[in-house]
């Protein structure tokens, strides 16, 4: 190097020295010529800078960029003009544009007046204001469909703490709805199932024995109203005839944990026995 500058070039480039105790130390350095009152090179001129700090800081920056660019999850930084300042790679999958398509172009720009005005405008400023928004919305995105995403706008402040814009963070949960909705589903079928049943059932904490539900048969069987013995406990009305088999029925429950054709006796309102299996 020293000998091009010699020939007149300016020339730099980075050294990197590996010290005894195993760190590294990253040089910028700098040889320009010296020239005498002639203009012939006569020496050069040698700048050392380290520069070990930015190294490490523009590794961890692409260490963080490998990380932001291989979630799925969407990630955004918006000015407080709702303009995008940076996005990760995500974008490009769920809506088929190149991140370069995308950045200096404002949220009504890319999504539209509507969806702006509707749904992103109203939380980014609620962010802005200096607070937190989390919210779940069904999304059509070109690139892979209709999408849940679970979103949440964070506030982007600048050195001096005043607010520049918002960070905003959206998470496939697509899965999980179907889920919570399939379950749901589920729910209500069992509920329908176990209200219409003919035969009279009934959802007992087998330790109190409050009653936690009971169908419309066991009501009629009972002869009562449903007010009259929901959340009641069956062991304080009395209802069995025998309080032995009582206890040897729970006893047996719990030891088993389940029990077929066990047959009891027990009052209904009227005082009447009913056998029951």
């Amino acid at each position: 190097q020293a000998d091009r500058t010699l020939q007149g070039e300016d020339v730099r480039f980075e050294h990197v020295v590996r010290q005894s105790d195993g760190s590294v130390v990253y040089r910028d350095v700098s040889y320009n010529p010296l020239r005498d009152e002639s203009g012939q090179v006569s020496g050069y001129v040698a700048t050392i800078r380290d520069i070990s700090e930015i190294r490490r800081a523009e590794e961890s920056l692409r260490q963080y960029q490998q990380i932001v660019d291989n979630t799925d999850d969407l990630l955004s930084l918006l000015d407080s003009e709702y303009c995008y300042l940076a996005v990760n790679k995500s974008y490009e999958r769920h809506f088929n544009v190149g991140i370069e398509d995308l950045i200096g172009k404002t949220a009504a720009d890319f999504h539209g007046q509507e969806i702006f005005e509707t749904l992103i405008k109203p939380m980014a400023d609620l962010c802005m204001t200096g607070k937190d928004v989390h919210f779940d919305s069904w999304v059509d995105y070109p690139g892979v469909g209709r999408r849940c995403m679970d979103v949440v706008y964070t506030v982007y402040r600048g050195s001096k703490g005043e607010v520049k814009g918002f960070v905003m963070h959206a998470r496939d949960i697509t899965a999980l709805k179907e889920t919570q909705q399939k379950l749901t589903e589920s729910e209500e079928k069992f509920i329908t199932a176990f209200q219409k049943h003919p035969t009279p059932m009934q959802i007992l904490n087998v330790n109190t024995g409050e009653r936690i539900d009971m169908n419309e048969s066991c009501v009629r069987l009972y002869e009562t109203d449903r007010e009259n013995v929901e959340k009641k406990s069956i062991y304080a009305r009395n209802r069995w005839v025998s309080p032995e088999q009582q206890k040897a029925s729970v006893n047996e429950l719990l030891e088993k944990r389940s029990l077929t054709n066990y047959p009891i006796q027990v009052y209904n309102d009227s005082g009447e026995v009913m056998h029951i299996r």
